[in-house]
């Protein structure tokens, strides 16, 4: 399992999207990408917004009547299109998951790698908020830890999975939350930003 981490609002979101578009792209993988953040909407419209090069807010809107030239906005929807079709080649599946539940997401797994249907597990992102007793700070270290491990083992080990993750760094740079996330990881890629 490789985990990314960073501070906020510097980007690992993108970075892992990115990775997922890269290995179905290049190499014809199935992701499932688990995101702790974004539902599934929103993360498809982050992928259109991505690939047709229309701001998300636009696409958002609607409104490509306020593109001033009619040429520009044919290109637009034109742009859109090829996006959505671009999207649909894309063997990535997303699932909106604010809480973390083991058993849910073991099933998922394993259902979809029964099927051929996972090569890479994408999880975004570790964090304190998906433990259900947030408020108590040796609940969170150990349950960081434990969400980790079973990724790492249970998941992506039991079923041969390539394993990308992302949590959030301090202030001084170092991985927030638990020790046992960095601790946990097959490889950890600090991103200075």
């Amino acid at each position: 399992l490789v985990l990314y981490s960073a501070k906020a609002k510097t980007g690992k979101s993108m970075l892992l999207m990115n990775q997922a578009i890269n290995l179905s792209e290049r190499y014809n993988l199935n992701i499932l990408y688990i995101d702790s953040e974004l539902s599934t909407k929103s993360f498809f419209l982050r992928l259109l917004s991505y690939f047709s090069n229309i701001p998300i807010k636009l696409l958002k809107s609607g409104r490509f009547d306020l593109i001033s030239e009619n040429e520009k906005r044919k290109t637009a929807e034109r742009d859109i299109r090829e996006a959505q079709n671009k999207i649909k080649s894309l063997k990535i599946k997303h699932i909106y998951c604010p809480i973390f539940e083991k058993d849910k997401l073991y099933s998922i797994c394993k259902k979809l790698h029964k099927q051929n249907k996972l090569d890479v597990l994408i999880f975004d992102y570790f964090k304190s908020m998906s433990i259900k007793d947030a408020s108590d700070a040796s609940a969170v270290y150990l349950g960081m830890g434990k969400n980790i491990d079973f990724i790492k083992n249970e998941i992506c080990g039991d079923m041969s999975l390539i394993g990308i993750a992302a949590c959030q760094s301090s202030k001084t740079g170092e991985v927030a939350d638990s020790y046992n996330l960095e601790r946990s990881c097959s490889t950890l890629v600090m991103i200075e930003a």
